[in-house]
């Protein structure tokens, strides 16, 4: 999907704040997929946190989700994040995990609603050889070990853009969520994985 293509309205989001806070059509593009993502994984943050009954570290992934949320026009989402936010030092831990597993909820409920918009960011996927394969997730780790954020960015999507073995789809995907959350030692650790697995998948 191009930014001409952007549709004009999605549901839960003020598409033309969006565009606003983001600064263009094109990152605003970019934020919704990223956001897409990341749903998954922050989710398991925010539910992890609860069941280990870490206030400040559920806090501290709100706060982060709360702006990322503002950023794309997802200004409902945002300020349910935004209360939830405020609620510590307030409320007792029972009522703030309480809240937040009710935006978990609606927070989920975007990965439905952006699906199409990110599965339309690479429809057309092409074959190519283990060594390329085996290529651009080293290209992804040394840009990580460089701190080269736009390279990695731009070596993900290019993994994104390619047919991914069946045995390594689910770890890709993993890779794209950390490298869409900036996660820099996580993603230097799974490429090393993936590329020793990349060796029998071809």
């Amino acid at each position: 999907m191009n930014k001409d293509q952007i549709p004009e309205q999605i549901e839960g989001i003020d598409v033309q704040a969006g565009i606003t806070n983001s600064g263009s059509e094109e990152i605003f593009l970019r934020g919704l997929v990223d956001f897409y993502k990341l749903i998954e994984n922050k989710s398991s943050k925010i539910e992890s946190c609860m069941l280990e009954g870490k206030v400040r570290e559920l806090i501290i992934e709100v706060h982060g989700l709360k702006n990322t949320a503002r950023m794309i026009g997802a200004l409902e989402l945002s300020e349910k994040f935004k209360k939830v936010e405020e609620m510590e030092g307030h409320f007792d831990d029972e009522e703030i995990f309480e809240s937040a597993d009710q935006v978990l909820a609606y927070y989920k409920s975007f990965i439905d609603i952006l699906k199409p918009i990110a599965d339309s960011d690479n429809d057309e996927k092409k074959h190519i050889s283990k060594d390329d394969f085996i290529s651009l997730l080293t290209t992804l780790k040394e840009a990580m070990d460089d701190f080269n954020l736009d390279g990695a960015d731009k070596t993900m999507k290019e993994l994104n853009s390619v047919v991914i073995p069946d045995a390594l789809v689910s770890g890709i995907k993993e890779l794209d969520a950390l490298v869409a959350d900036v996660a820099m030692e996580e993603v230097i650790n799974l490429t090393e994985k993936l590329i020793k697995e990349s060796a029998n998948c071809f």
